[in-house]
């Protein structure tokens, strides 16, 4: 109680004293200080302006001095450290577990099935939102400047955290007497809207190239809908569109937001069960589910890391 966060504040009002106008004004006040820090960073220069500005003069004009290198090598090496040790720590820690008994727990299968399910629904919500958005603002940009500036809604997302998205939720479901029953898809489209993000980032730079690119020629050829998608689309968009779902499903995997006000007996992800153990002090249990999470969201990055691979090769 002593060392808190707005969003543990926020959990608590919901789950422990129950008190909906406390819960609502914390998330209001969050929103008010996440909505400060984006409107001073709107304050400083878009890198990507300032790049084009250039034309096509080095962005980093000092990258080849020595000093450069080595304050560029330092911070990296900082960084390394910073990422590295928590992780190696945890593979470490990780390996202590027995982890064959917890693979084979009944409550750590169910928590996985729910997870990946959860995950990889969430992902394609997400990419299949990204995309129909983007595409329709590149369709609305020409007639409708003020209608296709809309598209970039979805990136303030990043301003609502989850757990305040979600306790708007769960007290709507909770007064129509169904928040248990719609637990599962609340939490996939609150993990769906909040790698929107994430999603617009990788998508938006390639679809806009490559529309400028091909639609001249698909239109000349007559591909319109599935034949365009199959003939045109998807070879070019394949690795930015899995990239963008990998993303999507190990920021689902991994979250613990939505699930901490939904969650139940019936309903377990692993990060919920997770945190279950950290709360019952079995620290080495938590530190097994730990690395088997880690493992499983490098799994859904491999794709990505040979998609790259192959088209470095070709």
């Amino acid at each position: 109680p002593a060392t808190s966060t707005l969003e543990v504040a926020i959990y608590q009002a919901l789950k422990f004293e129950f008190d909906p106008p406390r819960a609502m004004v914390l998330c209001l006040l969050q929103l008010v200080l996440t909505g400060a820090v984006f409107a001073v960073l709107a304050l400083f220069p878009d890198p990507e302006q300032d790049r084009g500005a250039r034309q096509g003069d080095s962005f980093r004009p000092d990258a080849k001095t020595l000093v450069s290198r080595m304050a560029d090598g330092a911070v990296l090496l900082l960084f390394l450290l910073f990422v590295g040790a928590p992780l190696l720590a945890l593979a470490v820690s990780g390996l202590k577990a027995d982890l064959l008994r917890l693979l084979g727990d009944p409550i750590f299968l169910k928590a996985l099935q729910t997870s990946v399910s959860m995950a990889l629904a969430a992902a394609l919500l997400a990419v299949l939102l990204a995309t129909l958005v983007l595409r329709g603002g590149q369709a609305l940009r020409v007639r409708h400047p003020f209608v296709a500036s809309l598209y970039r809604l979805p990136e303030f997302t990043l301003l609502i955290p989850p757990l305040a998205l979600g306790a708007g939720w769960f007290l709507l479901l909770l007064d129509a007497g169904i928040a248990e029953n719609s637990a599962m898809v609340v939490v996939v489209s609150i993990n769906a809207v909040m790698a929107l993000p994430f999603v617009f980032g990788v998508l938006g730079p390639e679809l806009k190239t490559h529309e400028i690119r091909t639609k001249r020629l698909a239109d000349s050829l007559d591909l319109h809908g599935i034949d365009r998608l199959l003939i045109v689309d998807w070879p070019a968009l394949k690795t930015p569109l899995m990239t963008a779902f990998s993303f999507a499903a190990a920021l689902s995997l991994g979250d613990l937001g939505a699930v901490a006000l939904f969650g139940s007996d019936d309903f377990i992800t692993l990060p919920s069960l997770l945190y279950g153990k950290l709360g019952s002090y079995r620290a080495t249990d938590a530190a097994g589910l730990a690395l088997i999470l880690a493992v499983l969201c490098l799994i859904l990055m491999l794709p990505v890391l040979r998609s790259d691979r192959s088209e470095e090769e070709a």
